[in-house]
């Protein structure tokens, strides 16, 4: 990582507590930049580090594979 990185990530994510809202970084595909982003208090990441790209009906599979409890809000009737 390159301190140029690392300097952005600390501000979007300083940026971001300071406005009570939620970091989610995109694009994470290795563990040393997992963890890295968790230092910096980022609170979300997706990317191929997790999965890859998938149809919508592969996603409760995946959910479930990973041990990700979610809960899914109820269809408007």
């Amino acid at each position: 990582q390159s301190r140029k990185s690392d300097a952005i990530v600390t501000a979007v994510t300083d940026l971001c507590k300071g406005l009570e809202m939620c970091a989610t970084a995109e694009g994470v595909e290795t563990e040393s930049q997992f963890e890295a982003l968790r230092r910096r208090g980022c609170q979300e990441a997706q990317g191929y580090l997790f999965s890859r790209p998938c149809e919508a009906g592969e996603i409760p599979a995946l959910i479930a594979h990973l041990g990700i409890y979610v809960a899914l809000p109820e269809a408007a009737e």
